[in-house]
């Protein structure tokens, strides 16, 4: 099974989501790359693209040994409490281009801490829509580049 413990801080990695093949040169920062909190606690950020703004939020935490269906239930929970979806539309979740989906993968496998997970909102036909107000619940389907 893929993120099962090799030893105390070490996971299988999962192949569906690639890492990040960058060296780390420097000790985990506070909220960063690696940084873990409270042995096993890390953090990520999540980029809506529903929102007014620049789309962040606040960051978000999970657990090493939570499974990857939880944290994806846990993300669409949060984001259901901020937005009302017509009920013809959902969230989808995306971690290095790569979309999010309820597995039993171990959230270590997948995640080293520091990264952005995006939600973006889409129909049943896979149509991307986007909110048009700050505080309106308008929404509209998203422009594809090129007029499309």
């Amino acid at each position: 099974m893929y993120g099962a413990r090799t030893s105390s801080r070490h996971f299988r990695p999962n192949p569906r989501y690639p890492r990040d093949t960058r060296a780390r040169l420097r000790r985990p920062q506070w909220h960063g790359k690696g940084y873990r909190e409270g042995g096993d606690i890390f953090f990520f950020q999540s980029h809506r693209s529903c929102s007014s703004g620049r789309g962040f939020s606040r960051y978000f935490e999970s657990f090493e040994t939570a499974s990857m269906h939880d944290l994806r239930d846990g993300l669409e929970n949060a984001l259901l409490r901020e937005y009302e979806l017509p009920e013809n539309l959902h969230f989808e979740f995306f971690l290095r281009r790569t979309q999010i989906i309820g597995e039993d993968a171990l959230v270590g496998s997948v995640f080293d801490g520091g990264e952005t997970v995006y939600a973006k909102v889409f129909d049943d036909e896979g149509i991307e829509f986007v909110c048009s107000g700050a505080f309106d619940n308008i929404w509209q389907a998203k422009e594809r580049r090129g007029g499309r």
